[in-house]
């Protein structure tokens, strides 16, 4: 129950994240889930990684710290909270004229995504290694999903 509340709650500020966690409650095929949309443009790791991925001619990992989560009013660092925690230690690759971000679903057994800081109170976060657990037991299941969009060079 809690993990479809924080799925749920989650929407209207990490819509990216929550898409992703609700989709844990059903199994994956064996074919990655691929959705169209363009929301990872824009992000200095990501647009570094595409650079790369194109003169390599081979998927880049993504990686951002964990504070890269933390829920931020200023656009720029919103943005790039909402497209880590969607897509940190992924891969991006360049692919019939389409950029492809592809991650593995999956929590981590020991994690602590922070979220909000408030002064004088400390950070509110997401122990991950809780949905780990679920994973485990088969209530939660991991799979792949592929965001795509057109290569467009910025």
């Amino acid at each position: 129950m809690l993990g479809l509340a924080i799925g749920v709650i989650g929407y209207p500020i990490y819509p990216e994240v929550a898409r992703e966690h609700l989709m844990m409650y059903r199994p994956f095929s064996n074919k990655p889930k691929i959705i169209e949309s363009d929301f990872f443009r824009g992000s200095t790791v990501v647009e570094n990684a595409i650079i790369k991925a194109k003169n390599s001619g081979k998927p880049y990992r993504l990686a951002w710290p964990s504070s890269a989560y933390k829920l931020s009013f200023r656009p720029d660092k919103y943005k790039e909270a909402r497209i880590a925690l969607a897509l940190n230690g992924g891969y991006v690759r360049i692919q019939d004229n389409k950029v492809i971000a592809s991650i593995n679903i999956k929590y981590p057994q020991n994690s602590f995504a922070p979220l909000i800081a408030i002064k004088g109170l400390g950070t509110i976060g997401v122990e991950e290694g809780l949905f780990w657990v679920l994973q485990k037991v088969g209530w939660l299941y991991s799979g792949k999903v592929e965001w795509v969009t057109k290569f467009k060079q910025t």
